[in-house]
């Protein structure tokens, strides 16, 4: 175009208009001189990088030019335009489809002559109007638009269908609008309830995220975050499987798969997260499904609550249990001490006394054998009841239990010397199975430390009555 223009630059001032903001080229055709003419070839884009649409921008420009419009392109026509030597695009996608045609019936391509384009002056007949311009001075074969009979006239039979269309079109617009009211009520009332899920999303205290059906992050709420020291970008493109502590990885595993393969829609758990700091947290979570209008998972939804306090409270209570029973344990083994001192120190102390007395009897002038004989005999069978007591404490240690056997309550406190008293026996029947580890060194500790929950009365012939008493240590009487 510019190498058509140059051979009457030297006859017309010419300005080109190139690259410069759109505000700019309307202030300036704004104020052309009267004998000037504005040619307009197109306008993708200004010197700002705006984009615009060339017909629209050819009717802006013509609107506000001092001066009359002049282009090459016939889609500008009617737009302000007053017209231009033009060909139209129907006539040059008509020629195209010919060559077209003629190539694929086979003909060669290089033997085709160019056709003659519809290269003609066109000219708007309400421009010449507007700029005073005589229609005697267009060349010949000149095509006048938009000139002839009246719209009506012409058009008069379609301007009353097209009336009634009108009228058929304003009432499906209204009917469209009482629609589009609807729709925009009820999206309303959707954004509020989405406004009010984000609220309870952003502001609650548990940990909420949102994941894809590959279980990658999609959104995490401000709790999430901060339980986890990441932020939401941060946590994008991640699983929960990254951020679960490497022991329990395998189970959560397990149970993400089910989900992924719909064998189950939701599960819960506790298991332990690795921040981003590398710190460890216990959290409880709970996974399940948001499903699709197919029912198929689309999303799934995960709330953890942070329990890592409950957790570290749960195992000072175990320590504190745990040394609640090596405190019992201790004190257990204490009494269990004193009771195995008590009874090992009963035949010891006969043994000494037989002994002493045997030896008393020997050292005489006389020395009398067999009250000597007889010390020695209750010596050895204090002896062997210092054995007895030694296998019954070995039997109640062993992990197997001791063995059962049923006593005679009466005559076990006969054995220690004493006589039941003929009117207040100890009122236990006389067939009561009692562990043989509490032989001895339950019944006499009874009559020591006066707990009981059978109680008799014994005389010895040299002492007054005595009360023993026969506890149970937790077994029952039947153990």
């Amino acid at each position: 175009m510019r190498r058509q223009i140059q051979p009457y630059e030297r006859r017309f001032e010419t300005n080109y208009w190139i690259g410069i903001p759109y505000e700019t080229l309307l202030e300036q055709v704004a104020h052309l001189p009267r004998e000037t003419i504005v040619l307009f070839v197109t306008i993708f884009d200004d010197g700002t990088g705006r984009p615009f649409i060339p017909a629209q921008a050819a009717e802006d420009i013509a609107k506000a030019s001092s001066a009359p419009v002049y282009t090459p392109s016939d889609s500008n026509l009617g737009r302000g335009i007053v017209g231009g030597y033009m060909d139209t695009y129907e006539a040059a996608g008509t020629a195209a489809a010919d060559l077209a045609l003629e190539v694929l019936a086979g003909k060669d391509p290089n033997t085709i002559a160019p056709r003659p384009t519809d290269g003609r002056y066109r000219v708007d007949a309400r421009q010449l109007q507007r700029w005073q311009l005589a229609e005697k001075n267009l060349p010949p074969d000149t095509i006048l638009y938009f000139k002839g009979p009246t719209l009506w006239e012409q058009h008069g039979d379609l301007i009353l269908v097209s009336s009634g269309v009108v009228l058929l079109q304003s009432a499906l617009i209204a009917a469209l609008l009482i629609e589009i009211f609807r729709r925009r009520r009820a999206e309303r009332f959707l954004k509020e309830s989405e406004a009010q899920w984000r609220s309870v999303f952003e502001m609650s205290t548990a940990g909420v995220a949102l994941t894809d059906r590959d279980l990658r992050f999609l959104g995490t709420n401000p709790a999430f975050q901060f339980m986890l020291g990441y932020t939401d970008q941060e946590l994008q493109g991640l699983t929960p499987l990254d951020i679960t502590f490497e022991d329990d990885r395998e189970v959560s595993r397990q149970l993400h798969n089910e989900l992924l393969l719909e064998q189950r829609q939701y599960f819960d758990l506790v298991r332990r997260y690795r921040r981003k700091d590398g710190t460890t947290i216990w959290v409880h979570a709970y996974l399940s499904t948001i499903m699709d209008e197919d029912s198929r998972p689309r999303l799934f939804l995960v709330t953890i609550i942070d329990i890592t306090a409950r957790k570290a409270a749960e195992d000072a209570v175990q320590v504190a249990q745990s040394e609640l029973v090596r405190i019992g344990r201790l004190t257990m083994i204490g009494e269990m001490t004193a009771s195995i001192a008590h009874e090992v120190n009963q035949p010891l102390q006969a043994i000494v006394a037989n002994g002493n007395a045997g030896l008393r009897w020997l050292a005489q002038a006389r020395p009398d054998l067999d009250e000597a004989r007889a010390a020695l005999k209750r010596v050895v069978n204090e002896g062997h009841r210092a054995g007895q007591v030694i296998t019954s404490i070995r039997s109640m240690i062993k992990k197997d239990g001791s063995a059962k056997a049923p006593h005679d309550v009466n005559e076990l406190v006969e054995r220690e010397g004493f006589t039941v008293a003929p009117d207040d026996p100890l009122r236990v029947p006389a067939a009561r199975a009692v562990h043989k580890r509490a032989h001895r060194a339950e019944l006499l500790r009874g009559v020591e430390d006066r707990r009981h929950v059978g109680l008799g009365r014994y005389v010895r012939p040299d002492e007054a009555h005595r009360a023993v008493a026969l506890r149970e240590r937790g077994l029952g009487w039947f153990g």
